[in-house]
């Protein structure tokens, strides 16, 4: 299938999402921020701050222990989270979770409802900035010593996540992991490939192709087409022993503006959110916000450099601040 035909068969069924390839097409590429690194704000601190630094999109954390896990956010709370966004003008391209793969039936079927669940939730506090609609977004876990063995199974449980975000209106997207089952380019890809769903799609993290070694122009070609939405972050070998350290974006060795120009080349529009890695978030000393502005200093001039045309609602959510 061409790309073109892609984006044509894709279209038609989640043209609102956070997904929009438009190849040839000029394309708008927003710059987001979750609240997964800034835990310990109250939400609507977060939000605040976010849009204050001048991020166009929030990412809102659905794990056990956030006060954005959607069991924790009663009605009112949701509709005032709704109403804080439109004010702010911050899209929200993604709620960010973790649900593995691997398990028992019964933990496969309370996974299932736990997408429900998010996926509400997204439609519940969304508002709507931008035509955008947040995906729900996973790694898958597993290891990747046991692929072979369970890659079957992990197609048809992620078939039953597709038919789960077709119910629910809300695409599901999964990440390449350099520590997970999928820990490579082709292998997310064939995933993608034996679902063929548009209710499913990738999440794409260079930094854990980045982590194998994995080419960025390579990981682009095989996902750009299937992808939902942009994680940014970087990573490095640690020297002294086995592992990677991740970084901030812009702090490692990703050459940020050729990024953003191979994403406008492509035609990629949505969103480019920044995950502050809990290795990070975790360490002593951590500064949340002077983190969060540095990301913002470190990756929004390499945008302006290659040429990328923001959303609108970035000088409407720093005046509503």
């Amino acid at each position: 299938m061409t790309r073109r035909r892609l984006v044509q068969s894709v279209a038609g069924v989640a043209a609102s999402y956070a997904l929009r390839v438009q190849a040839g097409s000029s394309s708008t590429i927003g710059l987001g921020l979750g609240n997964y690194g800034l835990k310990t704000y109250p939400t609507t601190e977060a939000i605040r701050f976010i849009a204050s630094v001048g991020y166009d999109s929030v990412e809102l954390t659905m794990m056990d222990g956030y006060t954005t896990e959607a069991s924790r956010v009663p009605p009112q709370e949701r509709r005032n989270l709704r109403t804080l966004l439109g004010e702010l003008g911050l899209a929200l391209p993604s709620l960010l979770e973790q649900i593995p793969i691997l398990g028992s039936a019964a933990d496969h079927q309370t996974h299932l409802e736990r997408i429900k669940r998010d996926a509400q939730f997204g439609h519940d506090v969304n508002a709507g900035v931008g035509g955008v609609r947040p995906c729900v977004q996973t790694h898958l876990g597993g290891r990747s010593a046991d692929w072979e063995k369970q890659k079957a199974l992990v197609v048809d449980r992620l078939g039953n996540w597709a038919s789960t975000g077709r119910e629910m209106e809300t695409v599901v997207a999964f990440k390449g992991h350099n520590l997970n089952l999928n820990d490579t380019a082709e292998k997310t890809l064939w995933l993608i490939q034996q679902v063929n769903s548009p209710w499913l799609r990738v999440l794409y993290d260079y930094s854990h192709y980045q982590a194998v070694d994995e080419s960025l122009t390579r990981t682009m070609e095989l996902l750009l087409p299937h992808t939902a939405m942009i994680s940014i972050k970087d990573c490095r070998k640690y020297q002294d022993k086995p592992g990677f350290e991740r970084l901030l974006p812009g702090d490692g060795t990703i050459d940020y503006t050729d990024y953003y120009s191979r994403l406008v080349k492509f035609g990629y529009a949505g969103h480019t959110v920044v995950e502050i890695s809990g290795q990070i978030s975790s360490s002593p000393g951590y500064d949340a916000a002077a983190s969060a502005r540095r990301c913002y200093s470190n990756v929004a001039l390499k945008m302006a450099a290659a040429g990328v045309r923001r959303p609108q609602s970035t000088n409407r959510a720093r005046k509503s601040v």
